[in-house]
């Protein structure tokens, strides 16, 4: 199989950084270049990678009309774009973090000792992208463009680029046993300079608490208002078999993760019998089966 060449909507998706609906949706209204292939019972797709590279050249060089102004018009366009690049050159250069209303969530890194803990980082990660998503004047990037760049060594400034966002939430995750240190570090993402950071040393049962520490100190830092709050499971075993869950579920192996994940979810609902996350977890992962 040639390198070049993505063979589903979750490739192409991957590879422009976008979600999947994203871009089915610029296949029908701005022409990128998928191909379809069918099949005896359904069809697929596919795409090549220099022909996206090509079309997203030409969406961000698209030209734009010109328009002659008119002589009587002339000197006060003049003026007025002056005092435009007067006003934006005083905003930029006092531009402080109350301006930031958007960011990202990076996958948080797994530093515990034995390496197994990643189903942990990922669900304190979509933790906290969930957290902050529910604060109204914040503009949060969705888990599938975020998880793009896990295991990637990105310049925080080039990911600030790619999903236009104005900071960069990165950390990482040690548990060993029922001891856990977490830390966090948001950046901006216009000159990736540092702008708050913090490290959490707390045991297990505080996971819950953390989550809403570390989000609501995000939303402070950037002036956006109280995160929502929303209920907690009750059992700690239940909600770790959920993360396991999830975690097997978004690796996309059907059907083998996705048994795996309907186990977990299971063991959360015998657990705690009104975990509806697990009884949604449950429902997609016997919807991809079939």
């Amino acid at each position: 199989m040639s390198e070049d060449r993505l063979e589903s909507w979750k490739e192409i998706a991957a590879y422009l950084g976008r979600e999947v609906r994203t871009v089915q949706l610029w296949e029908k209204s701005e022409g990128l270049p998928v191909h379809r292939q069918q099949h005896a019972k359904q069809g697929s797709v596919y795409a090549f990678k220099p022909e996206l590279d090509a079309w997203r050249a030409a969406r961000k060089t698209a030209p734009v009309e010109k328009i002659k102004p008119r002589p009587i018009l002339l000197w006060g366009g003049i003026a007025a774009a002056v005092l435009l690049l007067i006003i934006g050159a005083s905003f930029y250069f006092r531009k402080t973090p109350e301006t930031i209303s958007s960011i990202v969530v990076l996958p948080f890194v797994d530093f515990s000792p034995q390496h197994d803990q990643e189903y942990f980082s990922d669900g304190l990660t979509e933790e906290i992208i969930d957290a902050l998503s529910r604060v109204p004047n914040l503009r949060v990037v969705a888990r599938t463009s975020a998880f793009v760049f896990k295991g990637r060594n990105n310049d925080i400034r080039e990911i600030g680029r790619q999903l236009n966002v104005g900071a960069v939430l990165e950390g990482s995750v040690r548990k060993d046993g029922d001891k856990l240190r977490i830390t966090a570090q948001l950046n901006r993402a216009s000159d990736g300079t540092h702008l708050w950071s913090r490290t959490y040393d707390r045991q297990l049962r505080d996971i819950f608490a953390v989550q809403r520490d570390i989000s609501q100190a995000i939303a402070n830092q950037l002036r956006a208002g109280p995160v929502p709050l929303r209920d907690s499971p009750r059992d700690l075993e239940a909600w770790r078999l959920y993360q396991e869950g999830h975690y097997f579920f978004n690796q996309f192996q059907v059907p083998e993760s996705n048994y795996k994940a309907i186990e977990r979810y299971q063991q959360a609902i015998a657990r705690e019998p009104n975990f509806a996350l697990a009884y949604a977890g449950m429902a997609d992962a016997y919807a991809y089966l079939s």
